[in-house]
């Protein structure tokens, strides 16, 4: 074989591998491109599944603080606990006597799989650890209790107001469910803080009931049942509004025929305390 018929050779030989090592190539960006048309279509897929079962989680939770409550009334001749109880030696926040006087509760049934990342890594800490070293660290269960109903010490130093055995439609009656708690103002800041207690009225920015769902809260009612409802809006704000308006699923205590008042009745304007 003479020098050109082993240069066309060798020539040819190498065209033939690049031929083939271009077409490997192609098989491979097909495939990433596959893969990524697919991993498009799974994900939003896989995020509403695990937002789902993180609502199921947050209600499951409730459904314990519901047991809590009933082991509660049964210890204290059928009354629901005040928000906070200043008189009450070792009381103090009512997720504290729950958590670590009367030991009704684990501090895990009171974390939400959502609320929890806005706590703040330094009370979300000792929570999650099971160790409070700041007493002010139990305002921040992720659940809030109807305490305009059952009564807070901050407001007024008194006995509990509402027995669990006088309130007309349990099923209808608001024991607890999801808030935030923000300035007082009118407004929340970047992050939307949870809270023990929740307002009975369309107080936003203040004890708010607030969907931490998308746009659904998960409610624990008289009966001891637990649901998740839905609210309507483009925003958070109105949807939190919504809820506790005159045609939402938690229409607040200013209505006839509401969710939070212990006979359903409505209350005067800005007169939101049971008298």
């Amino acid at each position: 074989m003479n020098t050109s018929e082993l240069f066309s050779e060798t020539h040819c030989r190498v065209r033939s591998h690049m031929r083939a090592a271009g077409f490997t190539l192609i098989e491979l960006l097909i495939t990433i491109a596959i893969i990524a048309i697919l991993a498009s279509m799974l994900l939003p897929a896989l995020n509403a599944a695990r937002e789902k079962s993180y609502k199921i989680s947050c209600n499951s939770n409730l459904r314990q603080l519901g047991f809590a409550m009933m082991n509660y009334t049964g210890d204290n001749d059928d009354y629901y606990p005040r928000a906070r109880a200043s008189a009450d030696t070792g009381y103090g926040w009512w997720p504290k006597y729950f958590i670590a006087s009367a030991k009704y509760i684990t501090y895990k049934g009171l974390l939400c799989p959502v609320a929890k990342n806005a706590m703040g890594s330094y009370w979300r800490s000792m929570w999650e650890k099971g160790k409070i070293i700041d007493s002010n660290a139990w305002q921040f269960a992720n659940y809030g209790i109807n305490y305009r109903e059952f009564g807070d010490d901050a407001d007024a130093v008194g006995a509990s107001k509402t027995r669990a055995s006088e309130v007309k439609r349990p099923a209808s009656f608001i024991v607890a469910t999801e808030g935030g708690n923000g300035d007082g103002a009118g407004s929340f800041g970047t992050v939307v803080t949870p809270y023990m207690r929740v307002d009975n009225c369309s107080n936003w920015g203040w004890n708010t009931v607030y969907p931490r769902h998308q746009k659904d809260v998960n409610v624990l009612w008289g009966d001891g049942h637990t649901t998740s409802v839905t609210g309507y809006g483009l925003t958070t704000e109105e949807v939190a509004k919504y809820l506790t308006g005159a045609n939402g699923p938690l229409k607040g205590a200013g209505y006839v025929d509401n969710c939070w008042t212990w006979d359903g009745k409505n209350r005067s304007w800005g007169s939101w305390k049971r008298p």
